[in-house]
């Protein structure tokens, strides 16, 4: 039997610091922090649904989406359903912009307990998990002027 695919476009939300933009959920048996983004709706292309999942879960409506720097493919399971969860990372560099949670869903309220930035030694230090497993690296070489050529792949 085949899993279902959910795609998602998500965000790497960087401010001129290169600390990143992070949402935590609130799960009693998992807190975790995660990238802000969501899955593609029907006829959407991967950057539309970037540029729309800024708006919904950041706010941000003046910020150009750059490009994609990294790539996941996993398998998930919601609500006891597993699926294939296809993923694909964008840059997004924040200027004066300060992301805020007044365009999100109440679910989504309910989910995200806490946005804030993270430095890549936030993330390093972090007690609670933080995803996808690699982004520290990812921001340190972005830090550095290293947009990769091709996407990272990330196998968690």
């Amino acid at each position: 039997m085949s899993l279902w695919v959910r795609k998602s476009s998500r965000l790497i939300p960087l401010d001129e610091g290169y600390r990143v933009w992070m949402l935590r959920i609130e799960d009693p048996v998992r807190p975790r922090w995660i990238l802000p983004g969501g899955g593609l709706e029907d006829g959407e292309s991967w950057q539309d649904a970037a540029l729309r999942e800024l708006w919904e879960e950041c706010a941000i409506d003046d910020a150009e989406i750059g490009p994609m720097v990294a790539t996941r493919t996993r398998e998930a399971v919601h609500n006891g359903t597993p699926y294939l969860s296809d993923e694909r990372y964008f840059l997004v560099r924040m200027q004066s912009q300060q992301p805020s949670t007044r365009n999100m869903f109440d679910y989504e309220l309910a989910d995200y307990t806490q946005q804030g930035w993270l430095s890549v030694e936030d993330i390093i230090t972090s007690a609670e998990p933080v995803y996808p497993l690699g982004l520290a690296e990812l921001i340190a070489a972005l830090s550095t002027g290293n947009i990769p050529s091709e996407p990272v792949i990330w196998t968690e």
